[in-house]
């Protein structure tokens, strides 16, 4: 689902069942993120034959962002 945003992306990591990407532009990080909830309900359709929904949960934030060595 992210593959066509994958120039995009700036930063990316997934810790357990998260996922962290950082994008540049948020108009990009909004299109991106539809595409992921699209992708993860066609997946769960698929796998209960129904549109029951498990709950997942998306979160998206907003802001500035310093680069520096850590």
């Amino acid at each position: 689902a992210l593959v066509p945003y994958q120039p995009q992306i700036l930063a990316s990591n997934t810790w357990g069942d998260g996922l962290h990407i950082v994008f540049g532009d948020v108009s990009v990080a909004a299109y991106a993120l539809v595409a992921l909830w699209e992708a993860m309900q066609r997946i769960e359709d698929a796998r209960t034959g129904r549109a029951d929904r498990s709950g997942m949960r998306i979160a998206a934030h907003f802001g500035s962002v310093y680069e520096m060595v850590d």
